[in-house]
């Protein structure tokens, strides 16, 4: 019986080992508008609750889109809003040609987003609290 164990052994390591060696398949994506969001976007935040996770992303657009002698970019910023399913409702939202956008905070149960842009001598900071219907974007900082 141990010769049948240790046969058995010997004949799964090398069938592990041969699946282990073999490539990890990949493709070249040639969508230049992708690879372009790809390599400029940057999580600003996350939050969720126990309905809906909200996501906000900023993708940088070309040198010199704030039309300043500095040559400051400005950045699309997308809210992604998700419940929670198999197959979720899902939506997603756009704020074109900010500033230097920042999440100062997040709140988990309102779900609100404290978004800061603008120059550094006039910085504007918004609440947006977003359902999978609508964002309600007011003039001020999202209470705690």
């Amino acid at each position: 019986m141990p010769r049948a164990v240790f046969a058995a052994t010997i004949v799964v390591s090398l069938l592990v080992g041969a699946a282990e060696a073999q490539p990890i398949p990949y493709d070249e994506v040639d969508d230049v508008d992708f690879v372009y969001i790809m390599n400029r976007v940057q999580v600003l935040g996350e939050v969720a609750n126990d309905r809906l996770a909200v996501r906000v992303l900023s993708v940088e657009n070309l040198p010199g889109s704030a039309d300043s002698p500095s040559g400051e970019v400005t950045s699309a910023v997308y809210v992604g809003v998700s419940e929670y399913d198999e197959l979720p409702a899902q939506r997603l939202f756009r704020f074109e040609d900010l500033m230097a956008p920042e999440v100062e905070r997040m709140n988990e149960g309102s779900l609100g987003v404290s978004l800061t842009f603008g120059p550094a001598d006039a910085r504007r900071s918004v609440c947006v609290e977003p359902s999978l219907t609508t964002l309600n974007v007011t003039e001020k900082a999202c209470p705690r």
